[in-house]
């Protein structure tokens, strides 16, 4: 192991203004462990007011949208002073361009349907905008640009679209499929960047954070030593952490479950963890009295895509983030918790796995009364 004198490097702060779980997904694969802040943009407005000066092409409409979200969110976070020396803010947009007009998320069966009645062996071209404020300075310095990726959909039968819309998937994304979900196996091709495709170009974000000043393995969220070190299997398994999901279906509706799930005051009746040793409450963080001493529960703001994650700052400072979405599903509504290891044993994961299924039932069981 290397020497424990060694100085290490910590990571850059970076915010991904986004809801997204592809995204956060791709940046942790990646080695970037992102605080996650929705905006509050109002995409519409954004868009109708640049088209009333000028012609907006989709290229064009993403990196509007993300450049909002970005400084939407960096905004906030500099006026919350939610991290010491600033952060680097990252928003995102895709949308899907098909003959010249874009396709957005669906929203509906019978929508999604049709767009992959349209697409089904054809190409399109996949726009990510991309931008990136630098708040460490205060003064939001910012950049941007638009990946585009090619992607050709192969001739899925009418069946295999009716049984992927039954799955709930393509109507929450842009252009209606995932390459890293189930929509994988209908796309026959990508030209260009895959990433961008998922939702955040790797290359683009590390030319961006280079404009910038910042060195892309300065973002890493393992800390490493300054000095080059080899890492031996013991190192390895020491840095390893296992995740497990815990979800059930609610047999009501997504707006109506995630409006009783994200309010505080109803926590105490669903949260067994939550239940008891609340000391104070400040808009949405909860300071509790655990039995490693006081702890603090911050979730995320109220958001219009299902995102209840939460950061539990234990007393050592050290924070796990807890990942918590509610999604369209055909029977209803389902709830996915990510359950972390951490430095657990394999039956404290067991037993934490236990108590979040046990919250989810109870959860169930209010709304479907």
């Amino acid at each position: 192991m290397p020497d424990a004198a060694a100085p290490v490097r910590l990571p850059v702060p970076l915010v991904l203004a986004s809801a997204s779980p592809a995204r956060l997904a791709t940046l942790r694969a990646a080695g970037v462990e992102p605080r996650v802040v929705v905006s509050d943009v109002d995409e519409d407005a954004v868009l109708d007011a640049a088209r009333r000066s000028r012609t907006v092409t989709p290229a064009d409409a993403v990196l509007l949208l993300a450049r909002a979200k970005a400084e939407d969110v960096a905004s906030r976070v500099a006026a919350a002073r939610e991290t010491d020396g600033g952060a680097l803010v990252l928003g995102c947009d895709s949308m899907l361009e098909l003959d010249g007009e874009v396709l957005g998320k669906p929203g509906t069966p019978d929508v999604a349907r049709e767009r992959w009645h349209a697409m089904r062996g054809r190409s399109a071209v996949l726009h990510t905008g991309h931008w990136l404020v630098d708040a460490r300075t205060g003064a939001l310095a910012a950049s941007g640009t638009t990946a585009s990726t090619t992607v050709t959909f192969a001739d899925v039968a009418d069946d295999e679209i009716d049984a992927y819309v039954a799955t709930g998937e393509p109507l929450v994304v842009a252009g209606a499929f995932t390459i890293d979900g189930l929509g994988g196996a209908f796309v026959e091709r990508v030209d260009g960047d895959h990433h961008n495709v998922v939702g955040v170009s790797l290359p683009l974000v590390r030319r961006l954070l280079a404009g910038r000043g910042v060195a892309w393995p300065s973002l890493w969220s393992t800390p490493t030593p300054t000095a080059p070190a080899t890492a031996t299997a013991s190192d390895v398994e020491e840095r390893s952490m296992t995740s497990r999901h815990v979800s059930t279906v609610v047999g009501r509706p997504a707006a109506e479950v995630y409006a009783f799930a994200s309010d505080l005051d109803n926590l105490p009746r669903w949260a067994a963890g939550l239940a008891t040793g609340l000391l104070r409450r400040d808009g949405r963080t909860l300071v509790l009295d655990s039995a490693l001493g006081e702890i603090t529960v911050t979730f995320a703001d109220v958001n219009e895509h299902g995102v209840l994650d939460h950061d539990v700052t234990l007393p050592s400072g050290e924070v796990v983030q807890n990942p918590f979405r509610v999604l369209a599903h055909p029977d209803g509504t389902e709830l996915v918790f990510t359950v972390r290891q951490l430095d657990l044993t394999d039956d404290e994961l067991d037993r934490d796995a236990a108590a979040v299924a046990a919250d989810l039932a109870t959860l169930k069981g209010l709304l479907e009364a």
